[in-house]
């Protein structure tokens, strides 16, 4: 067993190594992977940032794209018409408005300047706009075989970019004729509120008179012969005065506000009564009378005197129109939320000079009456909330409709 002594007379060994290689392998270890790891660092930075921008930009051209569909159906769905022109005078964008206004078909535009689709009246505007180098408005009436005469506000404007340069012109055009026909409206009440003041004064002032005169005239009458020229001349006063007496009276009943007594009423039933009245008169015309009547028509609050009134009114006039005999007929439909009426004959015809004024009081193209009639019916018409107008040709006879609401009608004749 070796001694304490022995084991500390053991020869010891000391090993030594240079470890700055492994030191410098370990810090170029760790220097790539630094570097390793900033350059994977970058490049995900990269792609978010290029997933962040695509995704961006992506948002952005759907945002303009639906920008522009949303101008677009904006422009397209205006109830004003717009028409734009380049420089080079090619229409380069007309919406429906623009053309239901002027009755051009857009596949018509295509390869087509604006001088050769665009009409005069419009198209001139242009060259006074651009020698004021400002934007232009005017009225101006357009013909299109749609709806005729069509009264139009135009305004036409140059187009420029950023830069200043010119890149042609845009034109807007608004419909008026639905505001000119409210100012006729207005422009009607007025007269009739001036008509029914004079009315009230005639009726007082002059009936009077007259019966003073009817009685004189009949008691002077009485004292010649029957037969006698006197008496003849005493008889045809009489006459006279009872014509005034019915103009009066006719003035009064189109001036004066009218009750009217609504009621559910067949529309079928007031054409079946009404014809039954004018029927043999027409016949002896030697006139046709024909009925079309939509079985599903429902009924309508009415008061049935006074649009019989109406009825009776057309059928006469129908009557007069056609001097040799001809058809008359009577249509009744139902169009959208309204009962359509179409009275027509086939008589000479209105001119087109002449139907404006058919409605307007005491125009008349007979030799009797005092041209009333018309102006009440159209009286009576707007106090149910309806509306009357006419087609009408030289040569070709008369069609006159009324269209009747279902809903919203009112109880007084204005």
């Amino acid at each position: 067993m070796p001694s304490a002594l022995d084991a500390e007379n053991r020869p010891v060994m000391f090993i030594g190594m240079d470890v700055r290689p492994f030191e410098q392998a370990v810090t170029e270890d760790l220097q790539h992977n630094i570097v390793m790891i900033t350059i994977v660092f970058l490049v995900g930075l990269a792609g978010i940032i290029s997933l962040f921008w695509s995704r961006k930009v992506i948002r952005s051209h759907r945002l303009l794209q639906d920008t522009r569909a949303f101008a677009a159906e904006t422009i397209a769905s205006l109830p004003m018409g717009i028409i734009i022109v380049d420089k080079r005078r090619h229409i380069r964008y007309m919406n429906d408005t623009a053309c239901s206004l002027l009755g051009i078909n857009i596949s018509a535009v295509t390869d087509k300047t604006a001088d050769e689709v665009l009409p005069e009246e419009i198209w001139h505007l242009h060259k006074i706009a651009d020698a004021h180098g400002k934007g232009l408005e005017k009225e101006i009436v357009v013909n299109s075989e749609n709806s005729g005469p069509t009264p139009i506000s135009m305004m036409v404007t140059n187009i420029f970019d950023q830069a200043g340069e010119f890149l042609g012109f845009l034109f807007i055009l608004k419909d008026l004729s639905q505001i000119r026909a409210l100012e006729l409206k207005i422009r009607r009440k007025e007269r009739l509120a001036a008509l029914g003041t004079l009315a009230s004064g005639i009726a007082h002032e002059v009936r009077n008179p007259l019966s003073s005169i009817k009685g004189y005239a009949g008691f002077f009458g009485s004292l010649f012969e029957a037969g006698s020229d006197n008496r003849k001349a005493a008889q045809l006063m009489v006459e006279e005065i009872d014509r005034v007496d019915r103009v009066i009276s006719e003035l009064l009943e189109f001036a004066r506000p009218a009750d009217l007594q609504l009621r559910p009423t067949p529309p079928e039933l007031l054409i079946k009564n009404s014809l039954r009245i004018i029927r043999h008169e027409a016949q002896s015309a030697g006139i046709r009378v024909k009925e079309k009547i939509d079985v599903r028509l429902p009924e309508l609050h009415l008061d049935p005197d006074r649009f019989s009134q109406v009825l009776l009114n057309l059928y006469i006039n129908a009557i007069q129109a056609m001097k040799h005999g001809g058809d008359l007929t009577v249509d009744v439909s139902m169009k959208r939320e309204a009962v359509l009426f179409a009275v027509s004959d086939t008589g000479e015809g209105i001119s087109p000079e002449d139907q404006p004024a058919v409605f307007n009081p005491y125009y008349t193209t007979k030799k009797k009456g005092p041209g009333l009639g018309l102006a009440i019916v159209h009286k009576i018409v707007e106090g149910h909330n309806g509306a009357i107008w006419l087609e009408s040709a030289p040569g070709k006879g008369t069609t006159f409709f009324v269209s009747i609401p279902l809903k919203k009608q009112q109880r007084k004749v204005p």
